[in-house]
């Protein structure tokens, strides 16, 4: 595939709770938003006849952008799931 372009397929969200993880309240990006990416660390790796891979689709793990500060909601989420916050609400 050298010289070919990938396409990146994966979720976007804005992380509401500051959690690092998709709440009830994150907001997810639009299916039609495009993100860009930038790569910053590469590294080369060589691949015979792509190893099985068909497409020039890949899938990502989520890409997460956080608020600065937490929404109110989120004290109440986080003692559900038995996390204590690490700042006040």
């Amino acid at each position: 595939m050298a010289g070919s372009q990938l396409k990146v397929v994966g979720t976007v969200y804005c992380d509401t709770c500051r959690t690092q993880f998709l709440t009830h309240v994150s907001k997810m990006i639009p299916d039609d938003a495009k993100v860009r990416l930038e790569c910053r660390k590469r590294k080369e790796e060589v691949l015979t006849k792509n190893n099985g891979i068909a497409s020039s689709a890949r899938m990502a793990n989520p890409l997460v952008f956080m608020k600065n500060e937490p929404i109110p909601e989120c004290k109440e989420i986080l003692k559900e799931l038995g996390i204590l916050p690490n700042r006040h609400f």
